[in-house]
């Protein structure tokens, strides 16, 4: 997501821009962002080596739901937006209904789990099973 906004808001732009703004080497999200198609090769830039540059998609705009790159928000629209604060809202539960229903998951349902839950008695000493004649 990162490296598609660098090229979403610069673009069209360079692979050693977007590398400049993020600080690590993004060939990888690069090439999965061109798999993808919501990242183009939108020519070279006129710079020593002829670099490639990069632009966004009408894919991009669709999965993204807007008509075109003036649309995207700006920085002040951004900082209006309420980040999550990382703590989660637990539901209101006792531990008593907790250690219950943990209690209950724990009973098993036929005899045959019964008989799979219980522990060997004589583990040390196991006795070899009966022949049936």
């Amino acid at each position: 997501m990162e490296t598609l906004a660098v090229i979403a808001y610069r673009q069209p732009v360079t692979k050693s821009a977007i590398e400049a703004v993020r600080g690590v080497s993004c060939d990888g999200m690069l090439q999965k962002l061109l798999d993808r198609e919501l990242v183009k090769i939108d020519g070279r830039a006129d710079l020593p080596g002829r670099p490639l540059l990069y632009a966004t998609t009408e894919l991009f705009l669709e999965y993204f739901g807007i008509t075109n790159i003036e649309e995207l928000p700006n920085i002040g629209e951004l900082r209006q937006v309420k980040l999550p604060d990382g703590v989660e809202e637990e539901p209101e539960e006792s531990t008593e209904n907790i250690e219950k229903q943990l209690a209950l998951s724990a009973v098993p349902t036929d005899e045959k789990e019964a008989a799979e839950a219980a522990p060997d008695e004589d583990f040390a000493n196991p006795e070899p099973p009966e022949e049936e004649e």
